[in-house]
């Protein structure tokens, strides 16, 4: 049975005395086979892999000093046991052999250096669906990536070079990366490449890299451009109570509004400056379209935000000014209508998101609002407080 190409695979981790367990939920989309690896000297959890079905959650045990990675598989056949993406050798327990790429790696070393752990998204073996990873707990030094949420949340699949798709029943189910495309030195900054100088994606016949940066801006993607996140001692995986890492979108989701007068944000025509607030930018191909549900769901769940629309003419369409807090949800069985409030109702379309953290990306493509009003009809800006 195959799998959608947006799934939701939530990840929580609680840290007990000399252990750790990972709560794994598919919670849309399909079954999920998880792929899992120790590194050498660490056990292959659950001997490497097991199958998780659409809203079953499943416990992992690890020794708080585990490193290893998880990854997912899909498109899984249930009676070969072959995988389309992350196949371990046509088996559900993979037992220590690691997933053929492409797939999207969560990768974790507890107790690492200093006895802190370490955690990232990997997209070197390409991608297959979203990641998120956030720590619990950790007690960081304030640096950017310190106890930060890591992961890819974009729908890299729909958007990836056409020379690096992997196609199947007429859709793209991952996404390659330059090295495993093409195997050449310079892409797998091998021989002479094989330094972060030497191997500069912005150097490289196609900044492949670039591309994935630019969508997944908290992963790294090709071996020299590896940065780390790291959490305190005490951090384990999964925001809390809630759901930690995810794969997927469509999301019943409860959002908090922290209210001020619309007249103070930076909403105006004329050319946009953002270096002075992260911005989170949700672009329609028609009609307004108010949010990417999934992304809510796993960015802003327990978050106060604040927020305002723009339509055609720059004017509000919606005044968030309002002092009470609202319940804003997904509801896929009214024809992929968003509700406010259970009032105004806003047909969902296609859409295009760039992430907060991309400040650079967000100034290079939105000069000013009657740009971006003549590629879209409207767009959603929020600004983290």
């Amino acid at each position: 049975m195959g799998v959608k190409n947006f799934m939701l695979w939530a990840f929580l981790c609680t840290t007990t005395v000399n252990a750790v367990r990972f709560d794994i939920t598919n919670r849309e989309g399909g079954p999920v086979w998880v792929g899992i690896q120790g590194n050498p000297g660490h056990e292959h959890l659950r001997n490497g892999g097991f199958v998780l079905n659409q809203g079953q959650t499943t416990s992992v045990n690890a020794p708080d000093n585990w490193a290893g990675r998880f990854w997912p598989r899909t498109w899984c056949d249930p009676n070969s046991k072959h995988c389309m993406t992350g196949d371990c050798g046509n088996r559900v327990e993979c037992a220590g052999a690691g997933g053929v790429p492409p797939a999207t790696l969560l990768e974790i070393k507890l107790k690492g250096d200093a006895g802190l752990d370490y955690y990232d998204i990997s997209l070197v073996d390409g991608f297959n669906i979203r990641a998120f990873i956030e720590p619990v707990g950790g007690r960081g030094d304030g640096g950017r990536y310190n106890c930060k949420r890591a992961g890819c949340l974009a729908d890299v699949n729909s958007q990836c070079p056409n020379d690096l798709r992997i196609n199947h029943q007429g859709q793209t189910i991952a996404c390659q990366s330059a090295c495993n495309r093409f195997n050449n030195d310079h892409y797998c900054c091998r021989g002479q490449y094989n330094s972060p100088s030497a191997c500069d994606s912005r150097r490289w016949p196609v900044n492949y890299p670039g591309y994935s940066k630019g969508k997944c801006p908290a992963a790294y993607s090709y071996a020299q451009r590896r940065f780390i996140h790291k959490a305190g001692q005490a951090a384990a995986w999964g925001p809390g109570s809630r759901r930690g890492p995810y794969f997927g979108h469509k999301e019943n989701i409860n959002m908090k509004m922290k209210q001020k007068s619309i007249n103070k944000w930076p909403l105006k025509k004329g050319p946009l400056s953002l270096t002075s607030m992260p911005f989170i930018v949700y672009e329609a191909a028609s009609k307004c379209l108010i949010f990417s549900s999934e992304y809510f769901q796993f960015h802003f769940d327990g978050i106060e935000i604040e927020a305002a629309t723009l339509v055609d003419d720059a004017t509000y369409k919606e005044d968030f000014s309002r002092t009470r807090k609202r319940k804003v949800f997904f509801d896929e069985t009214k024809e992929n209508e968003v509700h406010l409030s259970g009032k105004e109702k806003f047909k969902v379309e296609a859409h295009y998101v760039i992430y907060d953290s991309i400040i650079q990306d967000l100034e290079r493509q939105i000069k000013s609002y009657q740009t971006v009003n003549e590629r879209f009809k409207c767009f959603l800006a929020i600004s983290m407080t």
